[in-house]
């Protein structure tokens, strides 16, 4: 049997595999979520602000619930944390409009600025016209930091805070191995670099709020405080490049951003990086009143294998397993059927394209075993209904 393969699944390699990307989001795994635990956090938004007095006299009716932050300016309200069925009986208390418990937050990363024509912005501030510079503009950055000591932003930072440590050096996370940050820098840079590399604004001063903290996990808290921070330093736009699972509009963050707006901040948040289902977009990027700007698909090049002749000519798209090794575009080679990829069906493997079905093994293991057996790759092909991950 010869068929025509373009692209190819898996290359018997263990180098990364190397992809050219358009779009892309880089979107960490959710955290667990608090209620898991027996004691959670949640904020609290009321009808009108209540004094420190009246809040604390709420909560003394709740032994387990200590009060953590009052918000005074993203929106009317506080959070607590205690036992979870303390929490969920606030509902019932006069001024309570609702209890929403503490979610997580991560960062949302593109590298989508060829594809969506970013470049040709870039024109609008070149030497000959020097149209926009984002000179005198502030921009409020809530994210992981940032690195204000690179020498492309160093001009553009004006200060900022860390609502992680509760400090005023929002810094990125360092010296963590894995759990280190740079997201926060990568977003300042594409705004108001200013050196080998230059933003789109490189004239804006920069405001860091460090609301995610080590690994990029942040939550609802520590987002609300940079909020409030930034209304509070009267920024002029404020981005905010990260989001949730939850789809939304009434919760806290949502609604903070709305109350930004209202203080006469342009409110910039990311949306649908968990796409393209229904009910995707996740919040922030609800908020009724921010600018949400939605995740793009890229131009890809899926690799297909083409097999038969005449009327009986098909082709297969093909998916590539991760750490892989680069492929050719187009070429021909020997495929034999190689059952799920027990050892005994790949005695004839050697210098051939293994086809092999899914199941009992896992695919490390079958292509383990064709590489032993000399293969010079596998496909793997569903042999079941449903989605093939």
């Amino acid at each position: 049997m010869r068929a025509i393969i373009i692209g190819i699944f898996i290359f018997l390699s263990t180098f990364p595999l190397p992809i050219e990307r358009g779009v892309a989001s880089v979107i960490l795994p959710p955290l667990p979520k608090t209620a898991e635990s027996k004691k959670v956090r949640a904020v609290v938004t009321t009808d009108r602000p209540l004094s420190n007095r009246e809040i604390i006299k709420v909560l003394s009716k709740y032994p387990s619930l200590n009060l953590r932050n009052v918000f005074t300016v993203a929106l009317d309200g506080f959070s607590v944390q205690g036992n979870r069925e303390e929490v969920k009986r606030l509902w019932k208390e006069d001024h309570i409009q609702a209890v929403s418990e503490v979610s997580k937050y991560h960062p949302a990363l593109d590298e989508s600025v060829p594809y969506i024509g970013g470049d040709r912005v870039r024109s609008f501030f070149d030497q000959k016209h020097r149209r926009i510079t984002g000179k005198g503009v502030k921009v409020g950055i809530i994210d992981t930091g940032m690195d204000y000591t690179h020498p492309d932003l160093q001009h553009a930072y004006r200060g900022g805070k860390d609502l992680v440590d509760d400090d005023s050096d929002p810094m990125e996370t360092t010296n963590q191995g894995e759990m280190n940050t740079i997201h926060g820098t990568h977003v300042a840079g594409i705004i108001a670099a200013n050196g080998k590399m230059r933003g789109v604004a490189p004239e804006a001063e920069i405001y860091a709020y460090r609301a995610l903290g080590p690994g990029g996990a942040g939550d609802t808290e520590q987002v609300l405080a940079a909020v409030e921070s930034a209304i509070k330093d009267k920024v002029d736009v404020l981005n905010l490049s990260l989001g949730n699972d939850i789809n939304g509009p009434d919760l806290p963050i949502s609604l903070a951003l709305n109350k930004a707006v209202e203080s006469g901040i342009v409110a910039v948040t990311s949306n649908g990086n968990s796409g393209p289902a229904v009910w995707t977009v996740g919040s922030p990027g609800t908020a009724e009143k921010a600018i949400s700007v939605g995740a793009s698909t890229p131009p890809l090049k899926v690799p297909v294998m083409e097999y038969g002749l005449g009327s009986n000519h098909y082709q297969s798209d093909l998916t590539l397993l991760q750490g892989s090794k680069k492929w050719n575009l187009t070429f021909s080679e020997d495929i034999m059927y190689g059952g799920i990829g027990e050892e005994s069906d790949l005695k004839r493997a050697k210098d051939k394209i293994v086809l092999m079905e899914r199941g009992v093994l896992t695919f490390q293991e079958k292509a383990t075993n064709a590489e032993k057996a000399g293969a010079k790759g596998v496909i793997i092909f569903n042999n079941t209904n449903g989605m093939f991950t």
